[in-house]
């Protein structure tokens, strides 16, 4: 890397460590003070991500390994004092920002250009930034990927451990769709594994596209147990009338079925599935769109988003015979469900004027 090498040139002459000094009770402070717990004799890199904004420092922490380095936070359009003083306490020759300038800000990174080396590692987004990151911490490329909810910041803040046993790149993903630039590293880097991590923020829809490649994992939160649901999809082929479905199955959490069961309903048959003549109602375009679910008195209490823009023609006979044939056969598979009922934008009524239909009494 040409970044390496330039590295090489300061190295010589970077101060020496200073004992660490006091910090300010906050992020910046606490960043600080985990860098001096995590390198007493000092540190030659150290990489500097946004603490206004957390996309961009979720995906440092395999950057941060590959060069030996604490991870600083900065504000936009100013190095806070306790990350500057941390710097220089430090020792620190090098300076990664990571992030474009909408997040780290020229006038910053022009400050530090003063007084140390400086690189930027930055995509168009918090997604390509996340990919470029990943690229540059595995020039060797890697066999593991770790795949996080772009959208929110928990589940990839757990990952750094996970990254750190499997010598995996940490990636960002949205909750419906895998953007470009994340599916182009999982390429470029020749990766053959994908962990998921986190339930509901990243969707069927997106493990059911890397399963296509990838061999998925999901490490989320509950029981740990699981157990095989079905989730019931027309298929012309193998049922001609309008309220013929045919199940297929899904792998969910054991301790509460009906949730994930619905759910994967709503992400679609996978592409597999699609081949097979597997279609109906639901699709990519309905994924996430399940708002509560309940069960009372053996009966399943479902809310949906506004559905009528994404399926339109639903209100024909055939149409919303087919709908309710999927979402009842699904509900009702379990033990605890003799029937089922729906609500659309939180009235039950909403739901069944879109099908044309009379609510159940």
């Amino acid at each position: 890397m040409a970044f390496l090498a330039l590295l090489g040139t300061v190295l010589s002459s970077a101060p020496a460590a200073a004992q660490p000094m006091l910090t300010p009770p906050d992020r910046y402070g606490t960043a600080a003070g985990a860098a001096f717990e995590a390198f007493p004799a000092g540190a030659d890199v150290a990489i500097l991500a946004s603490g206004d904004n957390f996309s961009d420092a979720l995906a440092a922490a395999p950057l941060a390994a590959f060069y030996d380095a604490p991870i600083l936070l900065m504000q936009k359009a100013a190095l806070p004092p306790v990350t500057s003083g941390a710097l220089v306490e430090l020792g620190v020759a090098a300076v990664i920002v990571l992030g474009g300038p909408a997040t780290v800000g020229l006038a910053v990174s022009n400050e530090l250009e003063l007084n140390y080396q400086v690189s930027r590692v930055a995509g168009t987004d918090h997604y390509g930034t996340a990919a470029q990151a990943a690229l540059d911490a595995f020039p060797a490329g890697a066999t593991v990927a770790i795949l996080a909810s772009g959208e929110n910041f928990p589940d990839a803040l757990s990952a750094a451990p996970l990254a750190a046993f499997y010598d995996a790149l940490i990636l960002l993903t949205g909750r419906s769709t895998i953007p470009p630039a994340t599916a182009a590293a999982l390429a470029d880097l020749g990766v053959s594994d994908v962990i998921v991590m986190g339930g509901p923020a990243v969707s069927f829809a997106v493990t059911n596209a890397l399963e296509l490649d990838y061999g998925v994992t999901r490490v989320a939160g509950g029981s740990g147990a699981t157990r095989t649901v079905q989730v019931f999809f027309a298929n012309t082929s193998l049922g001609a009338k309008c309220d013929d479905v045919i199940p297929v199955q899904r792998t969910v959490e054991a301790a509460a079925p009906l949730r994930p069961a619905l759910e994967a309903l709503l992400a679609g048959p996978t592409p597999a599935e699609q081949a097979l003549g597997y279609g109906g109602w639901f699709s990519s375009a309905t994924d996430g769109t399940l708002n509560d679910v309940s069960i009372t008195s053996r009966v399943a209490f479902a809310d949906f988003d506004d559905l009528r823009s994404i399926i339109p023609n639903a209100s024909t006979a055939c149409g919303s015979a087919g709908l309710l044939a999927q979402l009842d056969s699904t509900a009702t598979q379990f033990d605890t469900v003799d029937d089922a009922r729906y609500w659309l934008v939180g009235s039950e009524i909403v739901f069944y004027e879109w099908l044309q239909m009379t609510p159940p009494s």
